[in-house]
């Protein structure tokens, strides 16, 4: 079975018929860009529809099995009982892919609201190490759901998932420099625009949870559009998570600031602590994508 011939085949035969992808598509019942993606050798045709295909380009179901237009019954037959087999592992696949999606934004709610709602189950002393295992929990739980994905996480798509991946990282950014430069000023005895001492913690604590309700907000349109659109969970994804996770740990760290050295230690660690799951995260991402696109190929 070849994917790539038989996107070849049924763009032709859709081209022959003067239809364009999303009337195909809509005859069919499934997406224009579903159609688009069995065009470019992406994907294939669910088993469920190869009927209906076939009725409506005038190819025959051996014909879009094999991607080609001469092969014998004996051989359609036993493709199309292997690819059933790995159609249905691939939704198995995907399904968990939307279960640890759905987790990995329930992990980051539950870890914001127990930062800034203060809840009692996260408020003893060693919550910064609770924080970090949940984060770590989190970040494998959206690398799994990146890995699932048909094209993968480091194609988003050009309209919507790359703006949404400029934003992960513009969040991570501000995140660190503003709670680094106006740590950094007040410890030098400088008030940033002029405030008292006790405006500055809730200030950066505002903007704290203004990065953390934006992501949270990436976070739930991301899945939704996996869910409900077919959109691919890409790499910002994972960014988003880090951008959450650095929101918790230094409000986590605010609420608790006793002393300014001590400050600056647990900064520093959870800073670097954050970067290094986001890196090594996004590197398991790509080795486990070359792996499955590797085995895919020798398929």
């Amino acid at each position: 079975m070849d994917k790539r011939k038989t996107g070849i085949l049924i763009k032709e035969a859709r081209t022959k018929k003067n239809y364009t992808q999303s009337e195909l598509g809509d005859l069919l019942g499934v997406t224009n860009k579903a159609v688009s993606r069995w065009e470019n050798g992406e994907s294939f045709p669910d088993v469920g529809v190869l009927e209906n295909l076939s009725s409506i380009l005038d190819i025959r179901i051996q014909d879009i099995v094999t991607g080609e237009t001469e092969s014998d019954n004996e051989e359609v037959i036993t493709e199309l009982v292997r690819f059933s087999k790995l159609q249905q592992l691939e939704k198995n696949r995907k399904f968990l892919g939307y279960i640890f999606a759905f987790l990995t934004l329930f992990c980051c709610c539950i870890a914001g609201f127990a930062c800034f709602g203060s809840l009692a189950m996260l408020c003893a002393n060693d919550s910064g190490a609770v924080y970090i295992i949940l984060m770590t929990i989190t970040m494998l739980l959206s690398v799994y759901g990146c890995v699932s994905q048909d094209k993968g996480a480091f194609q988003p798509d050009r309209k919507h998932g790359r703006h949404m991946c400029y934003i992960s990282i513009i969040s991570v950014v501000w995140c660190v420099l503003v709670t680094w430069i106006f740590m950094l000023l007040i410890s030098n005895g400088i008030m940033p625009f002029g405030m008292k001492l006790t405006s500055v913690g809730p200030f950066i604590d505002w903007q704290l949870m203004v990065i953390f309700i934006i992501n949270i907000g990436i976070l739930f349109v991301e899945l939704y559009r996996n869910v409900k659109r077919s959109a691919d969970i890409h790499w910002g994804y994972i960014v988003s998570v880090s951008a959450v996770y650095l929101t918790v740990l230094y409000g986590d760290m605010l609420h608790r600031l006793t002393a300014v050295d001590e400050f600056y230690q647990i900064l520093t660690v959870r800073t670097l602590v954050v970067l290094a799951e986001l890196i090594v995260s996004l590197l398991l991402v790509n080795c486990l994508e070359r792996k499955k696109y590797s085995g895919a190929d020798k398929e």
